[in-house]
């Protein structure tokens, strides 16, 4: 239908995200959420559909401005260069470590580069048992 209405592909992109909005209230209505729950849950989402989502249900809102405010350019200190040099196999590994490390920054888990390189490797050295 948006592609018979010769909607943009942004717009198209917004109105197929729309679809996962009540989804996304329900799991981010809990006031005991982790910061890390929270950026997973809605770094896919354009900036749009996330204001729909904070007009839509003003009971999650909160978490929707903090994701804006603080956690949307949220990135690890450490890159796949590092994993490289630490002797981690370039891979699709690297997203997941990647991912894992930063859920631990987000949630307040580590706050240093050395940290990340450390928890990196820990969660490497678990994978590879």
């Amino acid at each position: 239908m948006a592609e018979r209405l010769a909607l943009s592909k942004k717009v198209r992109d917004c109105v197929s995200k729309l679809e996962t909005v009540e989804e996304k209230i329900r799991l981010l209505d809990d006031p005991s959420l982790k910061p890390s729950r929270v950026y997973f849950s809605l770094r896919n989402l354009p900036t749009e559909v996330l204001l729909f989502m904070a007009a839509r249900a003003r009971a999650v809102s909160k978490w929707i401005f903090f994701y804006l405010e603080k956690l949307k350019t949220a990135r690890t200190e450490i890159s796949g260069e590092e994993l490289k040099q630490i002797g981690i196999p370039s891979g699709p590994i690297f997203q997941k470590i990647l991912d894992m490390v930063l859920a631990a920054r987000l949630d307040g888990e580590v706050d240093s580069k050395q940290e990340e390189l450390k928890l990196a490797e820990e969660i490497w050295r678990e994978a590879n048992r």
